[in-house]
C-alpha cells in the first residue's frame, strides 16, 4: 500500500507559490530535510508533488511513448495563453513529428552562418561602449542576446524593428511565471496577454515576407520543412515555435552570460586561466571568433557548465501527471503537477564534490562528475524535450565571453547585490556591474565593425 505523502498545500488559492518563487533553493532544502525525497505542495493553482534526486529526473525524462504518465503540456499549461501550442506544450507523436520538422535548423552545418550573425550582433552593441567605464552587463548581454535571436530566428537586424520587437517580447515573457495571475491592465499577466496579438501579428508579417524572399535564417528553414505527408508547418505552429525559441534564446542566454561574468571576475586565478585559453594576449583584439576557435576551449566549456550547475536558468522543471504512478512508495495522483528541483540536485553532495564551490575542473578529465550519475546535471533539460538550441546557445555564450576577454580588461564593481532573482528566470539582482578598460584603440574597432 502506498504511503501518505507528507507536506502542505499552504494558503488558499496561492498555495506555496510565493514561498517557492521567493527562494526556490531554501524552499526545497527545508522541505527535503523535513519530509524526505517526496513531498506535496500547491504551486500555480495546482496540487503538486516534488521529487528529489537524479533517479527521479531519470525516471521522468526516460519515460516515452503515448502511455507515459508524464506530460509536458500539462506541466506548462500556464504558458499556453502566451506562447500558443509550441513544442513545450506538445507530447507523444505530435511532439515527435513537430520536433523532427524543425530540428534541421539547429544542426551543426548551419553554425558558420549563425556564428557570423553572433559576431555581428556583438560588434554592434560593444561598439557603443566608451574606452573605459562601468556597465550593468546584464543589460548589454540582453541587447546582444536579443539581436542574436532576432537575426538567427527571423533575419531581423534593422534598429526600428528590433526595438519594437524587443519591447513587445519582453512584456510577453513577464506573463507566464507571474504569481499574480489576474488579467488586469496593471498586472504583468494582463500586460502580457494584451501584447500577445500584437506580437503574433508582427511575426505573421515577418513570415509572409520570408515566403516572398527566403533567407538563411531559422524561419526560412522552418518554411522549407515538410512532414512525411508533404505538409508544411502552419502559420499558427510557426508563430508558437518562434515565440518559444525567442524566449529560449533571449532571457536564458542573457542570464547565463551575466552569471558567467560574475563568477569569472570573482575568481582571479580562473579569470587568468580562461584568458590564456582564449588567447586574450595573442589574438587581434577585435577579430571575430571562428568555429575553429570554439573547438579548442575545453576550460571555457567546463566553466559554462559549472555556471549552469550553480545558476541554472530554471530552478525547477515541470510535468503534468496523466496517470497515477508510484515513486519511493508514494502514489502521485493523476491530475497533479510534478516538480523536479534541478537547482537542488545540482548542489547535492551525492552527485558533486564540494557542491557549493565553483570548480569547473569537476567537468574535465579525470573527474567528469557529470558523467558519473545520469540526469544529475540538467541545465538544458532532458529526454525528448531537451533544449533544441543548446548547441547554438553554447556557441553564443562562448563567443561573447571570448571577445570580451580579448577586447577588455574587466573587473567586478564591489558592493553590488549578486543574490539571485529567480522569476521569471534566474538572474543576478544587481545586474552584474563591471568596470572595463578597452585594450585597443576605438578606431581599429570601428573600422572592423564598418567593414562588416
Amino acid at each position: 500500500m502506498a504511503k501518505a505523502m507528507p507536506g502542505s498545500f499552504g494558503l488558499p488559492l496561492l498555495g506555496e507559490t510565493l514561498s517557492l518563487f521567493a527562494d526556490p533553493l531554501t524552499f526545497f532544502a527545508r522541505r527535503q530535510q523535513k519530509y524526505g525525497p517526496v513531498f506535496k505542495t500547491h504551486i500555480l493553482g495546482k496540487p503538486s508533488a516534488v521529487l528529489f534526486g537524479a533517479h527521479a529526473q531519470q525516471q521522468v525524462f526516460l519515460a516515452s511513448g503515448e502511455e507515459t504518465p508524464f506530460r509536458s503540456r500539462d506541466g506548462y499549461s500556464f504558458a499556453e495563453p502566451f506562447l500558443g501550442s509550441s513544442l513545450l506544450q506538445m507530447d507523444g507523436l505530435v511532439h515527435q513529428t513537430q520536433r523532427k520538422l524543425i530540428t534541421p535548423a539547429f544542426q551543426s552545418h548551419n553554425y558558420t552562418d549563425y556564428l557570423a550573425r553572433i559576431n555581428r550582433a556583438y560588434d554592434q552593441v560593444v561598439a557603443t561602449w566608451p574606452d573605459q567605464g562601468t556597465r550593468v552587463f546584464y543589460q548589454d548581454a540582453r541587447t546582444i542576446a536579443f539581436r542574436v535571436s532576432a537575426s538567427l530566428m527571423l533575419g531581423v537586424e534593422d534598429h526600428t524593428t528590433l526595438t519594437d520587437l524587443n519591447t513587445l517580447i519582453h512584456t510577453l515573457f513577464e506573463g507566464p511565471m507571474s504569481p499574480v495571475r489576474l488579467n488586469l491592465p496593471f498586472t504583468k499577466y494582463g500586460k502580457a496577454l494584451a501584447v500577445k496579438p500584437l506580437i503574433d501579428s508582427r511575426l505573421q508579417e515577418i513570415i509572409d515576407q520570408h515566403r516572398a524572399h527566403p533567407t538563411s535564417d531559422v524561419l526560412s528553414l522552418f518554411l522549407q520543412a515538410r512532414d512525411e505527408d508533404g505538409q508544411p508547418l502552419t502559420d499558427e505552429q510557426l508563430i508558437a515555435h518562434l515565440k518559444l525559441l525567442l524566449f529560449a534564446g533571449y532571457d536564458t542566454t542573457t542570464t547565463t552570460l551575466a552569471w558567467s561574468l560574475l563568477e569569472l571576475l570573482s575568481h582571479p586565478d580562473l579569470y587568468e586561466q580562461v584568458r590564456a585559453e582564449v588567447k586574450a594576449e595573442e589574438v587581434e583584439s577585435a577579430k571575430p571568433v571562428t568555429v575553429e576557435d570554439l573547438r579548442t576551449m575545453p576550460l571555457l566549456d567546463a566553466f559554462l557548465k559549472e555556471t549552469l550547475r550553480l545558476h541554472p536558468i530554471a530552478a525547477f522543471l515541470l510535468r503534468g501527471v496523466r496517470a497515477t504512478f508510484e515513486f519511493e512508495d508514494y502514489a502521485i495522483p493523476a491530475g497533479w503537477q510534478l516538480i523536479l528541483p534541478i537547482s537542488f540536485t545540482h548542489r547535492s553532495p551525492a552527485y558533486f564534490a564540494n557542491p557549493e564551490q565553483f570548480d569547473p575542473q569537476r567537468f574535465l578529465a579525470p573527474r567528469e562528475e557529470d558523467k558519473k550519475t545520469p540526469y544529475a546535471w540538467l541545465a538544458f533539460g532532458g529526454g525528448k524535450h531537451m533544449c533544441l538550441g543548446m548547441g547554438i546557445a553554447q556557441i553564443e555564450m562562448k563567443t561573447v565571453l571570448t571577445r570580451l576577454l580579448r577586447q577588455f580588461d574587466l573587473q567586478l564593481v564591489p558592493g553590488q547585490d549578486i543574490s539571485p532573482n529567480y522569476i521569471p528566470v534566474n538572474r543576478p539582482k544587481g545586474g552584474a556591474v563591471i568596470s572595463f578598460q578597452r585594450r585597443f584603440t576605438r578606431s581599429s574597432s570601428s573600422t572592423l565593425v564598418e567593414a562588416k
